[in-house]
């Protein structure tokens, strides 16, 4: 499908960005499936052609750990890679805001890879703040810088 192709080419992307955050395996349609049944999973679609994809979550306890119901979490961001640079990830960041607050939630918060710094200078170009940093353990430890953007 076309979020598989979008999601296996960020995965790509962020290998060559030093981020191993979302692994190094490609991303199978089963695990897709899986993210859209749980209805957090959103298809970006310009002109009826899936452009983007991401996750928005109400809660994360595994990277955030246990927290008020203060804000949304976005989650597995990423564009076609033929389209980076056309504001697509800033659009959805908006859209997420706009959800985010619709709920009466006060933040719109996320992490990544702290080793991506362009990834990093890129959230904080879009108003989020760096609140601080948490090892995940997983196959390939690493540390993910916390955003968080008031709404």
């Amino acid at each position: 499908s076309s979020l598989v192709a979008i999601l296996t080419d960020a995965v790509k992307y962020k290998l060559k960005h030093d981020d191993t955050s979302w692994g190094e395996e490609p991303y199978s349609e089963r695990e897709v499936r899986g993210l859209i049944k749980i209805g957090e999973t959103y298809a970006v679609l310009s002109d009826d052609v899936v452009i983007g994809t991401f996750g928005l979550h109400w809660k994360d306890e595994r990277i955030w750990g246990v927290r008020p119901d203060d804000a949304g979490y976005i989650h597995r961001l990423a564009i076609r890679d033929n389209l980076h640079g056309h504001d697509i990830g800033q659009q959805i960041i908006n859209w997420a805001v706009s959800e985010v607050a619709r709920q009466g939630r006060n933040f719109l918060r996320l992490d990544t890879d702290s080793r991506n710094s362009g990834l990093c200078k890129y959230y904080e170009k879009q108003g989020f703040i760096n609140v601080g940093k948490v090892l995940i353990p997983s196959s390939k430890d690493y540390f993910a810088t916390l955003y968080e953007r008031q709404i």
